[in-house]
């Protein structure tokens, strides 16, 4: 009996000491991983909202680009890494396309949700002058199919975005050729490797001089680029694509950690600065956390997987 008491003791304490340490977080450095390149679109928006996330964490974020396999190796770091609250995913819906098209045994699931703070729709882009509209392309793609090439990321939204126009119209196909995200898929496009390609709405701001937004993968226009209709304006499947951004744990984190981290997010979201900040970038800030947080997660991995069955890329059928 002792013995018993004894180990019922034992075990309350060990609880009680886990339940006060996660409510000291953070006691050191929270360590942010950027599953793209040094320089990317996640990495600015996060310089922006470090500061005010830093006030309320009243520790340092320190933030680590970890590119490669379409967002897979800097997610696998995290879902890997111990369940403390110290490491911290950053991704958006491309998190879903490596599951869902087979390239990747892992998808959110195995992840604990913090928050969901901003998105952007997809756009298909075209050389500027190329093409009257988004139709224009697609009848040209069906007249001649194959021969339009289409730079993309194999896999990743913007290859998603250019299949989901394909697949909107009987007839259309194009040559998809490997380029990468929105800087080299630009680039290829600009110096006519390729003739269309997918991008993020919020990160046409720098190109809007050289290249057309042919149409906006959502159910109302982009308030930063009202002139470019949606698919369903343009009498095809009203369609929504977007690059929904959440914060991720390693599954098991204590929740008074995933709390913590989402008072801070919270908090930058609510901030003036950070807003008009994000705001310029071409970003919609929508901030959910607890329930509201999953299940936006959750629904954004059904977008994915229905794009991709769409578009016939799905391996997965959930």
């Amino acid at each position: 009996m002792k013995k018993l008491l004894a180990g019922v003791f034992m075990g309350a304490m060990l609880a009680l000491a886990g339940t006060a340490q996660a409510d000291d977080y953070p006691e050191k450095p929270v360590t942010v991983i950027i599953p793209s390149a040094a320089g990317s679109s996640m990495e600015i928006q996060l310089r922006i909202m470090q500061p005010k996330m830093e006030e309320v964490l009243g520790q340092p974020i320190v933030l680590v680009a970890a590119p490669g396999a379409g967002t897979v190796t800097g997610s696998r770091q995290v879902k890997d890494s111990d369940p403390d609250g110290y490491t911290v995913l950053i991704n958006h819906l491309a998190m879903h396309s490596p599951y869902i098209l087979g390239k990747s045994d892992f998808n959110y699931k195995d992840f604990e949700v913090s928050a969901f703070t901003f998105t952007q729709p997809m756009m298909v882009m075209a050389k500027k002058g190329a093409y009257d509209s988004l139709i224009d392309l697609l009848e040209q793609s069906a007249a001649a199919p194959d021969t339009i090439l289409a730079g993309v990321n194999i896999g990743g939204l913007n290859h998603l975005a250019v299949a989901l126009a394909q697949a909107s119209y009987k007839g259309a196909s194009f040559r998809y050729i490997q380029t990468g995200g929105t800087v080299p898929s630009v680039t290829s496009l600009l110096g006519g490797q390729t003739q269309v390609g997918g991008i993020g709405a919020g990160e046409t701001m720098p190109y809007v001089e050289d290249i057309d937004m042919l149409a906006v993968l959502d159910h109302q226009r982009y308030p930063q680029a009202p002139d470019v209709p949606t698919f369903a304006e343009l009498g095809l499947p009203d369609i929504r694509l977007a690059l929904d951004t959440a914060f991720f744990m390693p599954k098991g984190t204590p929740q008074a950690a995933v709390d913590k981290f989402a008072d801070a997010l919270e908090a930058a979201m609510e901030d003036s600065k950070v807003q008009d900040s994000l705001t310029k970038l071409g970003l919609v800030v929508d901030f959910r956390r607890d329930e509201a947080a999953q299940q936006a997660v959750a629904d954004g991995y059904q977008v994915v997987l229905e794009a991709a069955k769409a578009a016939g890329l799905n391996k997965v059928d959930e």
